[in-house]
């Protein structure tokens, strides 16, 4: 896949005609997995909070 190039304006580079403007993909791609992994951290937060805290109370009642 031939993928476009862009000058240093940030304009497509007129010799590029029959490439493909791939960018918004790969940036709409970035913003997906982004936001998968903050939707994860979100949903196992309380999983991890509430095993740090048993953990840290059986320490506690064990001396």
């Amino acid at each position: 896949i031939l993928v476009c190039q862009y000058s240093s304006v940030g304009t497509i580079l007129p010799s590029m005609d029959d490439w493909y403007n791939l960018t918004p993909i790969f940036d709409w791609i970035h913003c997906c997995i982004i936001s998968v992994s903050l939707q994860f951290m979100i949903a196992l937060l309380p999983l991890f909070i509430q095993g740090m805290r048993d953990s840290l109370v059986f320490s506690g009642v064990q001396f």
